[in-house]
């Protein structure tokens, strides 16, 4: 999978056919984030995930599971979707704008920098492995709402 040259962005070649990874690096800006949503293929996808995100509650006498992942899918139109989850929970797909993306995943950089404990390399495929089907789209799903209120999490 051939990808551009991005400056604040790092390619590295995985053991999943037709996919790559991709880590920011202390160069990575706007302008980065804004290439690396444009260099998603067409029915190709986009992983990552964000340890700031905090999604739905747990059932009571449950630990907090903290972070999301999210899965990015390019339709062969253009458009972009998005969904969340993490253990036991997810949210429905939703059409994202591209803008929308590239602010909050502007604000995932030390999250997808793919060095340090709490960090996470990107997973860009060429064919999405998650695809939303018609009947699984919400136009109103509330996605890049961050529930971020455990200031804590930042030092970690």
């Amino acid at each position: 999978m051939a990808l551009p040259s991005i400056p604040g962005l790092e390619w590295h070649p995985t053991k999943v056919p037709h996919a790559v990874e991709a880590a920011f690096t202390a160069a990575a800006d706007a302008t980065t984030v804004a290439a690396l949503l444009r260099a998603i293929p067409r029915r190709g996808g986009l992983r990552f995930f964000d340890f700031l995100y905090h999604g739905e509650p747990p059932a009571s006498g449950q630990p907090f599971d903290y972070g999301a992942i999210f899965c990015v899918y390019r339709r062969l139109r253009g458009d972009l979707f998005a969904t969340c989850g993490n253990h036991g929970w997810s949210s429905p797909w939703t059409p994202v704008a591209p803008a929308r993306l590239a602010g909050f995943l502007l604000g995932c950089l030390d999250s997808n920098r793919g060095s340090g404990p709490r960090s996470q390399t990107m997973l860009v495929e060429a064919r999405a492995s998650h695809v939303p089907r018609r009947e699984a789209i919400d136009p109103r799903a509330p996605l890049f709402e961050r529930r971020d209120v455990w200031r804590k999490w930042r030092q970690a």
